[in-house]
């Protein structure tokens, strides 16, 4: 009778932990380097939640849902503030338009105030995808690119063809929101700037608002400064940082080889090694940029160019031309001549502002490097890789001692020990009733 109820007992566990919820919500990541969870970035990611994260799918086809699901169901078993709701129909007209949706297959978070939506391509669904729209929408209102004005700088949010609104759009996109900052009228920087810019003064900074960028960098501020030959409000780069402006306008004869209109519109193909411009392929263009160079042996330790031309250049500080001939007999410095610098990690200094205004900036690879120059300067708003592990199991090799078990052992012995051990309780039974 004891026997019965133990049995009874048993029984009816396993088919309470087969049923519950319990058992279907449990797995185990048995690869070498868990290969089937998410990255260490993810998992930073997702500490950061401060509120309700919701997570809405959105398809008609029940297949993509699963399927959406089953990703979705890792973020959920790491945060108890991500909530998954599947839906089979499409979004709102309007919420497509919004976000600008294509396809009837999407994704939509929404966290504390603010929302964002992507189309979902269930072949490129990965860690990569979700975790990088989990950042977006949980970083935004927490970077903010702030432009100095007050000296007649470029307006950052003018849509003329010297406007730099397509600059802008970038980094909104992004989750990162610009401001246009008076700080002589303020007479401080906020603590949310992730980045001072300053495009093209026409004046030069008064001796207070120069106080006050020398101590925002000295609390780790960054600063990415755009000046142009000829600039008379140099004073703060030349002070702060020893960096002077050559005469001129810097020429490269080769550029017109490679179709460009004019010597001094430049077409950079080639770059120094920079993880600014590593990722760049392809060419730039820089127009009627300048040269910048360093007469401080100490300073110029930590200034590392990342734009630089070839040492067929040259810096033309006379009257306006086409002629190279006449271009060539004004020589003021030659090159390799240094376009843009890096001074340590908290400041760029570029001597060309026009490559990111709305006439230039969609030629060539310009909006490609106005993005890597912004966010190698960016600190506040962490960068994931989100880059999900190569597995290390793929393939077993198994020793000789492996291999007799697998071959013989396993498949042939054991069966037949079972087989030997059935036959005898079976003959003890038979002899048991005899």
């Amino acid at each position: 009778m004891l026997k019965k109820l133990f049995f009874i007992i048993f029984i009816a566990t396993f088919m309470f932990l087969s049923f519950s919820k319990f058992s279907q919500n449990l797995s185990f990541d048995l690869s070498q380097n868990r290969i089937n969870s998410l990255s260490a970035d993810s998992e930073k990611l997702l500490a950061k939640l401060e509120a309700p994260l919701t997570i809405k799918v959105y398809s008609p086809n029940i297949n993509i849902l699963n399927i959406c699901s089953e990703w979705l169901n890792k973020y959920t078993k790491l945060s108890k503030q991500i909530n998954i709701e599947l839906h089979q129909t499409t979004l709102e007209p309007t919420v497509s338009s919004k976000f600008n949706i294509s396809s009837d297959h999407n994704l939509m978070l929404s966290y504390k105030n603010q929302e964002q939506a992507i189309d979902v391509k269930i072949h490129q669904l990965s860690e990569q995808v979700i975790s990088t729209l989990i950042h977006k929408v949980i970083s935004v209102n927490q970077s903010w690119l702030v432009f100095l004005n007050g000296h007649a700088e470029a307006d950052p949010f003018s849509t003329d063809t010297l406007g730099l609104s397509n600059f802008t759009k970038l980094f909104n996109s992004q989750g990162i929101h610009a401001a246009q900052l008076d700080i002589k009228q303020s007479q401080h920087i906020p603590d949310n700037t992730d980045l001072i810019i300053v495009v093209n003064p026409q004046t030069e900074l008064l001796p207070l608002e120069k106080n006050i960028l020398k101590q925002y960098l000295s609390a780790g501020g960054k600063l990415l400064w755009f000046t142009e030959p000829g600039s008379k409000a140099t004073g703060f780069i030349d002070s702060e940082f020893g960096l002077s402006l050559a005469n001129g306008v810097a020429i490269d004869p080769d550029s017109v080889s490679l179709g460009s209109p004019h010597p001094a519109l430049k077409i950079i193909t080639s770059y120094p090694q920079h993880p600014m411009v590593n990722n760049i392929t392809t060419a730039t263009l820089l127009p009627w940029s300048g040269h910048l160079y360093s007469r401080n042996k100490h300073i110029s330790a930590t200034i590392q160019p990342f734009l630089t031309t070839s040492n067929k250049t040259w810096t033309y500080p006379g009257n306006p031309t086409q002629d190279i001939q006449q271009l060539a007999q004004h020589k003021e410095q030659v090159g390799p001549l240094n376009i843009g610098v890096t001074i340590g990690k908290h400041a760029v200094i570029i001597a060309d502002s026009s490559f990111i205004t709305n006439k230039y900036l969609p030629l060539y690879a310009n909006q490609q490097l106005a993005k890597n120059i912004v966010n190698w300067l960016q600190i506040k708003t962490p960068v994931y890789s989100f880059t999900q592990t190569t597995a290390k199991d793929l393939n077993y090799q198994p020793n000789k001692l492996n291999n007799t078990l697998y071959r013989f052992v396993f498949p042939i012995l054991i069966p037949l020990v079972f087989i030997v051990i059935g036959f005898y309780i079976q003959r003890g039974t038979k002899n048991a009733r005899v």
